[in-house]
């Protein structure tokens, strides 16, 4: 099952904000399209996660996946950290090479880059 990151930080700020609109605010986002994220995010999980009414409360399911999204949010951060302070790129990156006398990149294509430093 894949959810995106950026649908957990929607889904954070609503629990933050306690109220869909006010997140929605927060996110610059339309109510409507931060409400219907929500419900596809319960809809994809096969649980509700809050009740709703003049203020959200979390289910059960709702305060797991908050802590699990909270964890998820720390080590993207940290992952972000790392990546600035060892100066690498991680990902495909595309890449090309010339002939001698040929001064235009040619045989564009991607490498996985996928190594480490060695520490």
């Amino acid at each position: 099952m894949d959810i995106e990151t950026r649908v957990l930080e929607c889904y954070l700020a609503v629990v933050r904000e306690g109220n869909i609109s006010r997140a929605a605010e927060v996110l610059h986002m339309t109510q409507p399209t931060l409400s219907r994220q929500m419900s596809d995010l319960e809809k994809r999980l096969g649980h509700q996660l809050f009740i709703r009414g003049r203020h959200l409360q979390l289910t059960d399911a709702g305060v797991l996946l908050r802590r699990r999204a909270e964890e998820v949010h720390q080590l993207m951060d940290s992952l972000a950290m790392l990546c600035r302070q060892n100066g690498e790129v991680f990902g495909r990156q595309p890449i090309g090479h010339t002939d001698d006398d040929v001064s235009f990149f040619a045989d564009m294509g991607t490498v996985d880059i996928t190594s480490e430093k060695d520490e």
